[in-house]
């Protein structure tokens, strides 16, 4: 079976998607995790097959900065790490989406976004 698992945002969103692409693969998958530009050399590192998507941010330091920008208010720092984070991921989906042609398989971190594309190819 051929999946993409797409996984995008900070290292720890990340993580435990390269342990699952593991697993797949062992079971005889063909697995591809389409992530982060950033976080293409850890899937690498892992023997993960994988695809960069979206642009080259590394979450965890700009969402460490974002947070010490906030003014020790941990909730605007939160809003502001959740709307990268959200523009991100559609920044990233129209690759993702090219990645699944031919898949079999679509498993999305961002579930909502995940299923509608999902059925809109039919998978």
């Amino acid at each position: 079976m051929k999946i993409i698992v797409a996984a995008i945002g900070s290292r720890g969103d990340v993580q435990p998607y390269i342990n699952l692409c593991q697993g797949l693969q062992a079971a005889g998958h063909d697995v591809t995790l389409a992530t982060n530009p950033t976080l293409c050399s850890l899937a690498d590192s892992h023997n993960i097959k994988n695809a960069p998507v979206g642009p080259a941010v590394d979450m965890g330091e700009v969402g460490a900065r974002l947070l010490a920008q906030s003014f020790n208010n941990m909730w605007i720092g939160m809003i502001r790490v959740m709307s990268l984070g959200a523009r991100l991921v559609e920044e990233a989906y129209p690759d993702v989406l090219k990645l699944c042609r031919g898949a079999d398989l679509l498993l999305a971190t961002d579930t909502g976004r995940g299923i509608a594309e999902a059925e809109r190819l039919r998978m």
